[in-house]
């Protein structure tokens, strides 16, 4: 399931963690697309894939990353 995550591009490029202001995709949305994804792995054929599971690797490796704390010195370059 982590190879659909980022073979799906649902990963942060940046050190692992979204920049400020960066759209994360729907929780739904990217469970049915790694649900698809890791069914249809030839890989996957003989492993039954959990939903619940899928759910905790997403909220702990995409959604619920905190962003890096950039914010505060992007609002300075803004100013100037």
């Amino acid at each position: 399931m982590i190879s659909a995550l980022n073979e799906l591009g649902f990963r942060h490029h940046l050190g692992g963690r979204p920049l400020p202001g960066e759209i994360i995709q729907d929780e739904g949305r990217v469970l049915a697309a790694v649900m698809k994804a890791s069914a249809s792995s030839p890989y996957n054929e003989d492993m039954a894939v959990d939903a619940s599971h899928a759910r905790r690797l997403i909220e702990a490796r995409y959604a619920a990353i905190p962003p890096w704390p950039f914010e505060s010195l992007m609002d300075i370059a803004d100013d100037q």
